[in-house]
């Protein structure tokens, strides 16, 4: 149903082609309020640019009016502040922000909306991760970390160039292995004379650390709407306030060795920016950083719809179906065509839908560790399909046989992990994606799960 408030406010869309409404934020030295007017425009048109804004809807009990197309409309209190910080001074800064642009009320308005949201960011000219207005002072601080590093950086090479020579003569430490070149090698100091740089201390690597952290903890990259927003977008921007961050430029960080003070804390949505970063990357920057997993070199093969369902399922989303959606955009071209948006289809139905769709199509491709109970568990869980438990067992043991572990087995996690231990796991530590063989159960139970290949075959 549409709501008759809104209809007056929105001029239509025609739902069989690929147009969107952009918004024009007007310039502060207009007017202190926020103005802003929407227009049509074809995603395929050339010379089309606009930014499209990333954000943390928030609580929807409180609210903010502005002005759009002439008439009040009300907003989510993250958004106004978004709205206030982001307009020029002078010129008109041309938008799209889903919760403007698409009529949430007109559920076949957003149906279609939301099938193109992969190519509205992916054409955008760059996308602003608004993190808030609050904790300007962590951004700048990494800012500086950053080109501290580059300093840094630029120093160890220096250091790495003029010893090469003298490698047989100044060995590593074996006491300890410090992070900077200049505690690592014995080097004399006048080869570093009228260098002009210098290594960061110990308490510079903890408080540039700390900031980092800082950034990454906030409730933001616990949204799963974001990886298809950040993983798409071609040029991509951090601001808090009227701070901002060139997201290329935190290479440096997600390169980077942490030194032992410098500790991420870990949380089931901090890791994601490594994660959005390794998506980001060209795969073979990724093999020769070493922070991509694969020990061939080979891309990625598990990221079908379902594979991605089951490691992003604890993500949030206001609408358990957009845990479904939200990944269609970054899933192969198979998943899009066979799973289209359409709000009017019930979890179970949806689920269902994806189950069918994995076994026919994506089977030889699936994680070894996500074991036929583990999928059956973060359907049920996940889209909160309960009362339709018993359907989606039986679809997934209509080709997979009975789910094992067994429902019920008391030990079943340690059976599991103890008749298949050997494996290579991709996990965080400290911030970094590293591989390393441990037990899986570890991984998995402390929500640090990134990917498990098993050595043994079964599924």
């Amino acid at each position: 149903m549409v709501d008759s408030s809104r209809s007056h406010i929105y001029p239509p869309l025609d739902k069989s082609s690929s147009k969107i409404r952009l918004i024009h934020l007007q310039p502060r030295s207009r007017n202190n309020n926020i103005i802003c007017r929407l227009c049509i425009v074809d995603l395929d048109a050339d010379n089309l640019k606009y930014e499209a804004l990333s954000y943390e809807w928030g609580e929807t009990n409180i609210s903010r009016s502005i002005l759009l197309n002439g008439k009040e409309f009300s907003v989510r209190e993250n958004l106004w502040p978004a709205l206030t910080y982001l307009r020029h001074d002078e010129v008109e800064r041309v938008l799209w922000i889903d919760a403007i642009c698409i009529d949430q009320s007109d559920k076949g308005e957003r149906n279609h909306q939301v099938g193109l949201m992969a190519q509205v960011y992916s054409r955008a000219s760059r996308v602003v991760v608004w993190l808030g207005k609050d904790g300007q002072e962590d951004f700048t601080r990494v800012a500086s970390f950053i080109d501290m590093l580059a300093e840094e950086s630029h120093l160890n090479d220096l250091v790495k160039d003029e010893t090469q020579a003298f490698l047989p003569h100044y060995v590593p430490r074996v006491d300890s292995w410090p992070s900077t070149a200049a505690a690592r090698w014995s080097v004399p100091v006048n080869l570093l004379h009228g260098s002009g740089s210098k290594w960061m201390s110990e308490d510079e690597h903890r408080r540039g650390w700390e900031a980092w952290d800082n950034i990454c903890h906030r409730s933001y990259w616990s949204r799963l709407w974001i990886l298809q927003e950040l993983i798409l977008a071609r040029t991509l921007v951090l601001r808090c306030g009227n701070v901002e961050l060139e997201w290329e430029s935190l290479y440096r960080i997600f390169h980077r060795p942490r030194t032992s003070s410098g500790r991420l804390i870990h949380s089931s949505h901090a890791i994601i920016p490594v994660l959005i970063y390794q998506r980001r990357v060209p795969i073979p920057l990724l093999v020769h950083s070493g922070i991509y997993g694969n020990p061939d070199g080979r891309a990625e093969t598990s990221t079908t719809l379902a594979n991605q369902f089951l490691m992003y399922g604890e993500a949030k989303c206001a609408d358990v179906r957009d845990r479904i959606f939200g990944l269609l955009g970054i899933s192969p071209q198979c998943c899009r065509d066979s799973i289209p948006v359409d709000y009017s289809l019930s979890t179970i139905d949806l689920a269902l839908s994806v189950i069918a769709h994995d076994e026919s199509e994506h089977r030889s491709f699936r994680s070894a560790s996500f074991s036929s109970k583990l999928r059956a568990d973060s359907y049920i869980e996940y889209l909160e399909c309960a009362n339709d438990a018993h359907r989606i067992i039986a679809a997934i043991e209509a080709t997979d046989g009975p789910l094992w572990p067994p429902f019920g087995s008391p030990e079943e996690e340690q059976e599991l992990w103890r008749r298949h231990d050997s494996s290579v796991v991709t996990f965080i530590q400290d911030g970094q994606l590293v591989q390393s063989r441990m037990f899986g159960m570890e991984i998995v139970r402390n929500n640090m799960f990134v990917k498990h290949r098993s050595f043994s075959k079964f599924h």
